[in-house]
């Protein structure tokens, strides 16, 4: 199939043409590994293509397919977003077509492609300043299209340079310095794009979304030289506006739409403050913070805010050391640590991939000892809590996958003092049915380290212990009810004789038996006698 699309392509007609690179985009879709096949005659077919700039007003439609087969290309080059997606994709094609030959080796082409890339950037930086009359007067939807797969394919092939640099391949030097200043020049000259006069709001979004992606641009050349500091200062107000939504020319939308924009640029933010200096690093951070609070809690934005604040606190440590106050850093950290107990709360079990996300960066932070005593008072509503009537909220935390309740639990361990409130939480959602009789075991597990740690007083794990034992309840087997879904309760008396086993013998290892005895002697009997009451108070006993 791809001999009859190459012979399309070179096609005097240009309706032909323009048709043949539409049926290889639907060949790069479903089969990727078609494009490292091909890839010098392909990137070739797309340069000779997009200097026939003479159809760009004419037949913009037929161009915006072009370039959308341009960017599905590129974004199979490493370092790309989507990159461990297709390399997904790849293997699963490789399973499909398993009669075919093996698929070359990829990097055995990036020197070629890499050859190939270095002359279609200067006609794609050709191709978007052509199209700048139209961007300036009135941006329909297609020329919109089309301006902005010629960006994405400029920041994808840049972005595949830089990665081949930093990785060590001397194939990838055609990204010179020379190279890069003409290129930044050349674009960002015109940032940022802004009509000539006032328009709606929904083609506000559309100079919003290409000027995030001459952005992207930009960031990415940065990381190879240094731009200008009055070019740096453009940028970084626009990245500050957005974030802020002040009002801006180019920034008012809608909530999804700003919800991507935002998305977008919160993964550049760590970056951004590693680099400035003075009063920027202070704007950006304090803009970052209130977007990452504003946002609502099942968004990608706050996704994207707990991808940044796990880079800036726990991978890139050194990030927030430069001039800023130290005792201002310090606040920022605290005020986004804080906010996560509250935000596990708010996301409940709707969004399980969400909290599961949340909970991950909660045990880095606690590995790192970045968990603060105080936010036990807002992680109990995440287990359970009581109400004024002596009932037991029960919190997200038992609905949720056991994975998730596994980076729960081990997050606990982590505080320097568990509080004798959040182990009644816990403890109330031991005692509920509804828990696995693995995590009741794990919690213990978990706990008991944590005392050993001495991250628990002595009173209180005794406290937790004999809440257990003595509030278990036991649903006794009837062997002449058949165990059906509703009677499902009459199973758990082997739990509870493994649970008392588990108790005692971490009893056993909080010192001398004669001692704890001594210790646990007044409790028992205590709780003995509250059980005897119960049951005469209600004739049952």
């Amino acid at each position: 199939m791809m001999a009859y699309i190459f012979n399309a392509m070179t096609h005097l007609a240009i309706d032909v043409r323009l048709m043949a690179f539409k049926f290889f985009d639907l060949a790069v879709q479903y089969h990727p590994p078609s494009f490292f096949s091909y890839a010098e005659k392909i990137l070739q077919n797309y340069e000779d293509i997009l200097w026939k700039n003479q159809f760009y007003l004419e037949d913009k439609g037929k161009l915006k397919n072009a370039l959308a087969g341009l960017v599905r290309c590129l974004v199979l080059l490493p370092s790309s977003k989507e990159v461990n997606l297709l390399e997904k994709n790849v293997h699963e094609q490789k399973i499909l077509h398993a009669f075919e030959p093996d698929v070359p080796i990829v990097s055995a082409e990036y020197s070629v492609i890499i050859k190939k890339l270095k002359d279609i950037v200067p006609v794609l930086v050709n191709c978007f300043q052509d199209f700048l009359p139209i961007v300036h007067d009135s941006l329909d939807a297609q020329s919109f299209d089309c301006v902005l797969s010629i960006l994405r394919s400029i920041d994808l092939a840049v972005s595949f340079f830089i990665h081949r640099i930093l990785q060590g391949h001397p194939e990838s030097q055609p990204l010179d310095q020379s190279f890069s200043s003409v290129l930044l020049k050349k674009l960002l000259s015109v940032f940022p794009l802004c009509p000539t006069h006032r328009l709606s709001g929904k083609d506000d979004d559309r100079y919003v979304i290409l000027n995030i992606a001459i952005t992207e641009i930009f960031m990415h050349l940065s990381e190879w030289i240094c731009p200008p500091a009055d070019l740096f200062e453009k940028f970084l107000a626009f990245v500050e506006y957005v974030l802020l939504e002040k009002s801006c020319s180019y920034v008012r939308s809608g909530k999804t739409v700003r919800e991507k924009q935002i998305s977008t640029l919160i993964p550049f933010i760590p970056k951004l403050v590693s680099r400035v200096l003075g009063n920027w690093k202070h704007r950006l951070l304090l803009a970052f913070t209130k977007t990452f609070q504003d946002c609502s809690p099942e968004s990608s934005v706050k996704l994207a805010c707990l991808a940044a604040i796990e880079e800036m606190i726990i991978s890139r440590k050194d990030l927030l050391c430069t001039d800023v106050s130290d005792s201002e850093l310090f606040d920022y950290q605290i005020t986004w640590i804080r906010e996560l107990p509250t935000l596990l709360v708010l996301l409940g079990d709707k969004h399980p991939s969400s909290s599961q996300v949340v909970l991950h960066l909660l045990l880095r932070l606690g590995q790192h000892s970045l968990l603060y005593d105080e936010m036990q008072c807002l992680l109990k509503e995440f287990y359970s809590t009581y109400q004024d009537e002596g009932n037991i909220c029960y919190g997200p935390f038992l609905r949720l996958a056991r994975d998730s309740q596994e980076l729960s639990i081990c997050c606990l361990y982590y505080f320097s003092q568990l509080d004798s409130n959040l182990l009644k939480s816990i403890a109330s959602c031991c005692l509920s049915h509804e828990l696995d009789s693995f995590m009741l075991f794990r919690i213990i597990e978990v706990l008991h380290s944590a005392y050993k740690a001495g991250h628990i007083q002595i009173s209180d794990h005794i406290s937790f212990f004999i809440t257990l034992v003595s509030r278990f309840k036991v649903f006794p087997e009837n062997n002449n009810i058949p165990a059906t879904e509703s009677n499902m309760k009459t199973s758990n008396r082997g739990t509870f004789k493994s649970l008392t086993n588990v108790v005692c013998s971490c009893l056993s290892q909080m010192g001398d038996n004669s001692i704890v005895f001594v210790i646990l002697e007044k409790v028992i009997l205590e709780q003995i006698n509250a059980y005897c009451a119960g049951h005469e108070a209600n004739k049952t006993f």
